[in-house]
């Protein structure tokens, strides 16, 4: 199931596609397991290392903020579709 998300800014139609079932799937159903799982791609992929560990670490500040303000901004859900390449 993908959702399209639709706002306005600065008089710009903005639409942004984000799939939040796999987001839930992938990262927030089974959060250990996901954590494992990127910390293993990051270090299979040293050419890539610094971005992915980045990227990881990201997720990990998101997962907690929403831990503690139970919402995430559109940058948010973007950032985690990106760390779907994690576990894909």
């Amino acid at each position: 199931m993908k959702v399209m998300a639709s706002t306005l800014i600065e008089g710009s139609h903005l639409e942004v596609d984000i799939n939040f079932e796999s987001i839930y799937a992938g990262i927030f159903s089974d959060r250990a397991n996901f954590l494992e799982q990127s910390h293993q791609f990051t270090l299979d992929h040293e050419t890539d290392f610094e971005e992915n560990y980045n990227l990881r670490e990201g997720i990990i500040e998101i997962i907690e903020k929403y831990e503690r303000e139970y919402g995430l901004s559109i940058n948010d859900f973007l950032k985690l579709e990106k760390g779907l390449k994690f576990i894909n």
